[in-house]
């Protein structure tokens, strides 16, 4: 996958539903063309698309996810 974002999908929604859209995106902290690309990749991927570049840096370092829930940061 290249982690270049060339490509453009669009849409035409209601007024009411672009504002309940953009509330979503500040709620998460972005804006909204970054939360459609994560639903986009969630759809496809199961994974949101930073979690999917992620994955793919790591193989091409050669590293391992790290295993969930196995760390004491905290404590």
């Amino acid at each position: 996958m290249s982690d270049k974002c060339t490509e453009e999908i669009k849409t035409k929604v209601p007024d009411e539903l672009a504002a309940l859209w953009r509330a979503r995106a500040r709620k998460a902290g972005c804006s909204p063309s970054e939360l459609l690309r994560d639903l986009i990749c969630m759809t496809e991927h199961g994974m949101t698309f930073g979690e999917l570049e992620t994955k793919y840096r790591r193989e091409a370092l050669g590293f391992q996810a790290p295993v969930q829930g196995n760390h004491r940061a905290y404590e």
